[in-house]
Parts: structure tokens; C-alpha cells; sequence
């Protein structure tokens, strides 16, 4: 059987190292449109939560975002049924 996973992965860039940074979360919805997205990256930026060593907000700018879509053909599987 084939399992199929999607998550996304979210790209931001750190103004202050001009550096981009990739958020990656799985078990997302994939029927989000494109503004719905821009939004909570944004929402996500403001909040400035996350800091590299030296304070600067690593998730500064929204750049990009997208799906990625992971398949994994199982050759066999010695579990037991449920």
C-alpha cells in the first residue's frame, strides 16, 4: 500500500542576516488559498517569537510558501493486524 503525507513548508527571510528560514509543520490543510496563507505568515512574523542567538527574529519576512508531498511505498510490513 502507498501512504501519502503533505506538509508544508513555509519560507521567511531575517532581515538582519539576510538569511531565509524554512517552518515546516506536517498534518496541514491543503485546500488553503494563497491569501489565507500569506495572512497567517504574516500573523506569524509579527509576533516575533522566534529569535536567533544574537535576538534577531528568524521569521521576519514572508517569501514563500508550499506543499510537499511525501509518498512512501511500503515493500512489507511485519506488524501485526489491529
Amino acid at each position: 500500500p502507498y501512504t501519502t503525507l503533505f506538509r508544508s513548508d513555509l519560507i521567511f527571510l531575517s532581515t538582519a542576516k539576510h538569511a531565509t528560514h524554512h517552518m515546516q509543520l506536517n498534518f496541514v490543510d491543503t485546500d488553503l488559498d494563497t491569501e489565507k496563507v500569506k495572512q497567517a505568515m504574516q500573523q506569524l512574523a509579527d509576533l516575533k517569537l522566534f529569535v536567533d542567538k544574537d535576538k534577531n527574529p528568524m521569521y521576519e519576512v514572508p517569501m514563500g510558501a508550499r506543499y510537499v508531498t511525501t509518498t512512501d511505498h511500503v515493500l512489507f510490513d511485519n506488524k501485526p493486524a489491529k
